[in-house]
């Protein structure tokens, strides 16, 4: 038996799997694929899913994340949206939407997903957060900063936000406005390699520009 017959029967074998098994069982085969790093079989899985039942919301929201893991993100959007259109109170979608935005480079729509979550979630972090990225993209840096320090009232320990405006405050010229955050972050998690390593830099980009004769 060659190489060409052994790969049409495992083919075979496995379609034949799929076609018993029901909707719900193949779902349920897909997230557990999607949680152990294995998007691209976890993607075949929901599609086999959703051929059975175009309606089943569920499959079709993971599928978008599998391809989110796969940086498919324009097929992504496409199984969003759809999950937008079967049920527009899906909790959730429209910050999934708004991240998805910003990695497009459509701070925008970015932004208006963003603010349409925080229409049912007023105070979460994470949509400002998301709301200060993009703003950032549309180079609007004393907008993005106040829209993340409004995140960190409503989250002071959120990590990303944080780490966010350091690189905000890199960008602005306003180094010494990142050490303070730099140095909570490493009190509070001194294992966070890349806060001391941007800590120590920063703190020595400081110390030339005190050095430098005027």
């Amino acid at each position: 038996m060659n190489i060409i017959t052994v790969i049409m029967l495992a083919i075979l074998i496995g379609t034949s799997g799929c076609a018993r098994k029901t909707s719900e069982e193949l779902y349920s085969d897909g997230v557990k694929l999607l949680q152990e790093g294995k998007s691209g079989g976890a993607i075949t899985l929901f599609k086999n899913a959703l051929e059975k039942n175009q309606n089943y919301l569920d499959a079709r929201y993971q599928l978008a994340g599998a391809y989110l893991a796969e940086k498919k993100y324009e097929l992504a959007e496409k199984e969003f949206l759809k999950v937008k259109l079967l049920n527009p109170y899906h909790s959730g979608i429209n910050l999934d939407l708004a991240k998805l935005y910003n990695t497009l480079g459509k701070p925008d729509l970015a932004i208006h997903h963003a603010e349409k979550y925080l229409q049912d979630k007023a105070g979460s972090s994470d949509a400002m957060e998301v709301i200060g990225i993009a703003y950032r993209t549309k180079m609007m840096p004393r907008k993005a900063e106040a829209i993340f320090l409004s995140a960190l009232k409503m989250e002071p320990g959120k990590l990303t936000v944080k780490l966010e405006l350091v690189d905000l405050y890199a960008e602005m010229g306003k180094e010494e406005n990142a050490v303070p955050l730099l140095e909570e972050i490493v009190r509070v998690s001194p294992e966070n390699t890349r806060a001391r390593q941007l800590l120590a830099g920063t703190e020595l980009r400081l110390g030339k520009k005190v050095q430098a004769p005027r």
